[in-house]
C-alpha cells in the first residue's frame, strides 16, 4: 500500500503502536501477529522521499526515492533535505524512473556525490536530461486533467481524438526530468493554444506553476 502526501508539503512521519502519523493525520493500521502475512506500507513525501513503514518492529524508515517528486542536487555543497541528510547509507535506489534511451538496469542516486548511478553499467555517466519519468499517477497528470476540463467545458467541447491526442503530449511534457515550473508552465500554455482550449479561469492555470517544487 502506498500513501502519497504530496500535498501536505514537509510533514514529520511517525509511527506508534498501530498509529501511523503523518503530520497531522492519524492512520489506524491493523494489529498484526508475527506469523501474518504483512502489505508492506510506503509513504511518499513532497519531496519524493519513499519511507517504509514496518509494523511489526514499530519503526518508520527511508527506502528510496520517487522519481516523480525527486528534485535532484547537483551541488554538493547544497544541503539535502532533512530527512536525508541524517541517513548513514549514501545511495538510495529510485523508483518510477527510467534511462530515456531504455537501457535495463535500476537506478540509484548518491546523496553524497548527487551523481546517478546504473546497475548494469555504473560506469556510464548519467545525467538528468538522459532521464524520464514513469509510471505517472492521476497527481501528475494534473495537467493534462485540467486542460481536458477546460476543452470539454467549452463549445464545441474537444473531441474524443482531441483529447487522447492531447493527453500524449502532457505525457511527453511531464515525463521530461529536467523542466522547471516555469518551462513547464510555459509549455503547457502552448499546449493550451495549439489544441484551441480557451482558458476561462486563468487562476487555475497559474497555479501550475506552483504544482511541483523547483529542480535545485
Amino acid at each position: 500500500m502506498g500513501v502519497g502526501c504530496h500535498a501536505l508539503g514537509q510533514v514529520e512521519i511517525k509511527l506508534s503502536s498501530n498509529l501511523l502519523q503523518i503530520g497531522g493525520t492519524t492512520i489506524h493500521l491493523p494489529v498484526y501477529a508475527a506469523e501474518d502475512l504483512v502489505d508492506p506500507i510506503r509513504v511518499i513525501t513532497a519531496q519524493g522521499v519513499v519511507h517504509a513503514v514496518d509494523s511489526l518492529f514499530e519503526r518508520v524508515y527511508v527506502e528510496a526515492l520517487d522519481g516523480r517528486y525527486f528534485a535532484p542536487l547537483t551541488d554538493p555543497n547544497i544541503p539535502l533535505p532533512s530527512e536525508l541528510s541524517s541517513l548513514t547509507s549514501e545511495e538510495l535506489k529510485v523508483l518510477q524512473v527510467a534511462v530515456k534511451d531504455g537501457s535495463p538496469g535500476t537506478l540509484s542516486y548518491n546523496l553524497r556525490t548527487r551523481k546517478w548511478i546504473l546497475d548494469t553499467d555504473k560506469s556510464r555517466v548519467i545525467e538528468a536530461a538522459n532521464l524520464r519519468k514513469t509510471d505517472l499517477c492521476d497527481h501528475a497528470l494534473k495537467i493534462y486533467q485540467d486542460l481536458a476540463r477546460e476543452g470539454l467545458n467549452q463549445t464545441p467541447p474537444l473531441g474524443d481524438d482531441t483529447l487522447r491526442l492531447l493527453r500524449e503530449k502532457c505525457v511527453e511534457l511531464i515525463e521530461n526530468f529536467t523542466l522547471d515550473n516555469s518551462v513547464m508552465f510555459a509549455r503547457a500554455l502552448a499546449l493550451s493554444a495549439v489544441f484551441g482550449i480557451r482558458l476561462s479561469q486563468l487562476s487555475w492555470f497559474l497555479s501550475l506553476a506552483e504544482a511541483s517544487p523547483e529542480p535545485t
